[in-house]
């Protein structure tokens, strides 16, 4: 149970609810007021923090995000660089001197990187589209990253000249691919999303990558000339969407090898320092809910082996341990997101509770974490009271926030009351997980309106009974 659940119930009725006269029920504006922490990156040496502070703009009406750095005890607590645009994918050197970045420009998104001694911020690219998924080399010379190549579609006949001022209909769109849209998206332009390397000090990017598949993943860098990314590269890969393999590069030749070879996913690896690859995957057998198994493939093997962690649930966002003898990862227990920690052999043991916070549009747990070279943790904490705050989990197993972006708001709303409740299927007697966000001001003898919704995995319904207002 997330924040934004209190947001689509917290709301009251005039004619149903009574309020106290010091505090007020959430309002729809209220919205421009929160603000929440996103992608918390540590220092390697486990001093610092730089995250994304999420909001949203009024006078836009849309999100934004700027990059703040933060020292893991609370203080020195300031915004990244002076500029106003939006900023994301943080991620520090390997030796914890240097800090690349994504951020807006006229001309697009570009790398940019930020020197901690000397706080001076330089544009790295001049790119045609948009970077993502942005990776340090082990030695910190070369950045890798992924970027969309736009391509081509198919033509049927070639249009007319438009006399000048004339208000034609538009152009009609005709594509060939199986998948043209997507949820969110809407029509996706044709191309591929291809690797790229560049220097840490600049310079022409160099692509790694060829032929017409998508390379959306982060890569995981082997060595200095090696990376290892996930990408179906398979002949029948439009129809076969769900089969994805791991592949290695040679960042020189851009000589590609398969390492995986199954029907069914295989994605998000990550390299320890001795070599080793972690990734996610499982055997497809066709079912609409399949669990998400860690593996692990080490130095010099050809075949992989299933961390046996024994927790019949899905893992993901794997990330090594500095010493390599075991892996961080997130899962979900009844309603609750957690950091989880395992050693190659599967002896397991929980972090964390309550990460997530960082999906205001849905109710959706999300969040994220990182891990210091010494152990200590950074972390996206969430209640239903509160959207994502700044945690630091020290090695010793201590905890504390180092945030507060909300303290000036939510003392002042009337938030909803939420309760976990468990009730049995009535078509196989299973437990079914669940939580009732009762209105500010609930009194049981009152009747309310409901609002109920539905969660199966990653597909949601919706079933509004009476449609609730704003109280504002």
């Amino acid at each position: 149970m997330k924040f934004l659940l209190q947001l689509c119930i917290i709301v009251s009725l005039k004619s149903t609810v009574t309020l106290s006269q010091e505090k007020q029920a959430f309002c729809s504006m209220d919205v421009f007021s929160m603000e929440w922490v996103d992608d918390p990156q540590i220092s390697p040496d486990g001093k610092k923090v730089v995250y994304i502070r999420r909001g949203m703009n009024i006078m836009t009406d849309r999100r934004q995000s700027r990059l703040w750095i933060i020292n893991t005890d609370g203080s020195d607590h300031s915004k990244l660089s002076s500029t106003d645009v939006n900023e994301s994918n943080p991620r520090w050197s390997p030796d914890g001197t240097k800090l690349v970045f994504t951020s807006r420009t006229d001309e697009g998104s570009e790398i940019f990187m930020y020197w901690l001694k000397t706080a001076k911020i330089a544009k790295l690219t001049n790119l045609e589209a948009s970077p993502k998924s942005l990776s340090w080399s082990p030695d910190g010379s070369q950045i890798a990253f992924s970027m969309f190549e736009e391509g081509s579609e198919l033509e049927l006949v070639k249009p007319h000249k438009r006399p000048k001022d004339a208000k034609w209909a538009p152009i009609p769109r005709v594509t060939s691919r199986l998948k043209h849209e997507a949820d969110g998206t809407g029509y996706l332009k044709p191309g591929f999303s291809h690797l790229y390397i560049i220097k840490a000090d600049g310079g022409t990017p160099k692509k790694i990558t060829n032929g017409n598949f998508h390379h959306r993943s982060t890569p995981a860098w082997e060595n200095n000339n090696s990376l290892v990314f996930s990408s179906n590269r398979n002949e029948n890969w439009e129809h076969e969407f769900r089969n994805s393999e791991l592949y290695r590069v040679n960042v020189n030749s851009g000589k590609i090898e398969t390492i995986t070879n199954r029907n069914g996913p295989d994605n998000n690896p990550v390299a320890s320092k001795n070599g080793d690859i972690a990734y996610l995957g499982f055997d497809d057998k066709v079912q609409t809910y399949q669990l998400t198994n860690l593996h692990m493939l080490k130095k010099g093997e050809s075949v992989s082996q299933k961390i046996p962690l024994n927790l019949d649930i899905s893992v993901s966002s794997p990330m090594w341990s500095d010493d390599g003898e075991g892996m961080y990862f997130k899962y979900d227990h009844h309603g609750n997101t957690k950091i989880g920690y395992t050693s190659a052999k599967g002896q397991f043991k929980k972090i964390a509770d309550n990460l997530g916070g960082t999906t205001m549009a849905r109710p959706y747990g999300g969040g994220a974490f990182s891990v210091s070279n010494n152990g200590t943790i950074a972390f996206t904490h969430t209640t239903p009271e509160h959207p994502a705050k700044l945690a630091i989990i020290e090695p010793n197993g201590s905890q504390h926030f180092v945030t507060s972006l909300n303290d000036d708001v939510l003392p002042n709303i009337d938030l909803a009351k939420v309760e976990e409740i468990w009730y049995k299927s009535s078509v196989d007697g299973r437990q079914i997980q669940g939580w009732i966000a009762k209105p500010p001001g609930f009194e049981s003898s009152n009747k309310y309106p409901l609002l109920v919704e539905i969660m199966a995995d990653q597909f949601r319904i919706m079933e509004i009974d009476f449609l609730l207002k704003f109280n504002c």
